[in-house]
């Protein structure tokens, strides 16, 4: 999870709140997205 964090520049705490806001299915379109912009790179 850290290093998750920290390659995408942002802290441990955002990452695991974005993971919990997906696995209760709010904000999917946004995990989406993040994960077509990780993709790319």
């Amino acid at each position: 999870m850290a290093a998750v964090a920290a390659a995408a520049g942002v802290s441990p705490t955002t990452v695991r709140r974005g993971v919990s806001e997906l696995d209760s299915g709010k904000g999917a379109a946004a995990g989406r997205a993040s994960e077509a912009d990780r993709r790319r790179t």
